[in-house]
């Protein structure tokens, strides 16, 4: 099963969004506004390093706008770093065998502490590979 970062990855994060003042207001005005970049799919799960309070707005954006709905959506983080919340999961779920994260820090603190077979990658890396791939399958069709 692949893992997905959410901000970043399945919708734009914040940090690149133009007159958008504090995390809580994109928030927001994503849980009513903002598609997907792309459908996950149902063999998928998403791992968000949004804190606790947003949970509502998580998976209120994620019923609303993610169809077919993924396996399961991680989004209680509490205190620890956004690095640290998803080694964690990374570590106990054992059915992710690649998770595609939208910060190069965090991709690079999960290849140290991540102690399973699942394989990081930085989700211009995977973006690549995706493309790659459906351009070998068109040269046999």
């Amino acid at each position: 099963m692949i893992g997905f970062d959410l901000d970043g990855v399945i919708i734009p994060d914040c940090d690149n969004m133009p007159n958008v003042g504090n995390v809580g207001e994109f928030y927001e005005l994503a849980a009513m506004n903002m598609q997907p970049l792309f459908q996950p799919g149902s063999e998928s799960v998403i791992i968000t390093a949004r804190y606790q309070r947003y949970t509502p707005l998580t998976i209120a954006w994620v019923n609303r706008y993610i169809n077919p709905l993924p396996r399961r959506v991680y989004h209680d983080r509490t205190t620890e770093s956004a690095a640290g919340y998803k080694s964690t999961i990374l570590n106990n779920d054992h059915t992710i065998s690649v998770y595609v994260e939208s910060d190069l820090e965090i991709v690079e603190a999960l290849k140290r502490t991540v102690r399973t077979s699942c394989k990081i990658v930085h989700f211009s890396t995977w973006v690549a590979e995706q493309l790659s791939e459906l351009e070998r399958k068109q040269r046999y069709f």
